[in-house]
């Protein structure tokens, strides 16, 4: 008994907590990620469905197909980004006319802020300017605070800087002059 005890006290204490936490740990997360997710379909389906707009569903923008308008791929979203670009380049080997994505553009009231989500993901927001701006384009089609959707794609780069590959979402719009 006292070889066991000296093993939990010992150097092997660390390597058996390590053992005995890490299934909670990962199980933990997962679960987190799951409400998560959940949270933030519901989030999206209610500002689809409060739009006067749901009956046709939500404002979609004309398809330019020039995809000019570009949010910065922020470090946290770079890995949402990097899975939805891979399956973009899946589906566009199989079927080049569905390569693109659909981008929810959803003014939030609360942050004065407008999110980009693709799949239900979030993939970035608008810069200040450019938040300005919309807000502007929506007040002057009547569909202020609207959620509105659009064609987008993900660019890669590679950055110097970080010495690794960059993501950014290109949506479909006309820049903002």
């Amino acid at each position: 008994m006292s070889i066991l005890f000296a093993a939990f006290n010992g150097p092997m204490y660390g390597v058996l907590t390590f053992i005995i936490t890490l299934p909670i740990f990962l199980f933990t997360t997962r679960v987190l990620e799951t409400e998560s997710n959940q949270v933030n379909n519901q989030q999206v389906s209610e500002s689809v469905q409060t739009e006067p707009h749901s009956d046709q569903g939500p404002f979609a923008w004309p398809e330019l197909t020039k995809f000019r308008f570009r949010i910065d791929g922020e470090p946290q979203y770079q890995p949402v980004m990097q899975r939805l670009a891979s399956r973009a380049k899946k589906t566009s080997k199989k079927n080049p006319d569905t390569s693109f994505l659909t981008a929810y553009i959803i003014p939030d009231e609360e942050n004065k802020l407008v999110q980009v989500k693709i799949d239900n993901q979030t993939v970035g927001y608008f810069n200040i300017s450019d938040t300005r701006s919309y807000r502007r384009r929506l007040s002057a089609k009547k569909i202020s605070g609207q959620t509105t959707t659009c064609l987008a794609t993900i660019a890669d780069s590679y950055s110097e800087k970080a010495h690794s590959k960059q993501y950014n979402v290109l949506l479909d719009l006309k820049p903002f002059a």
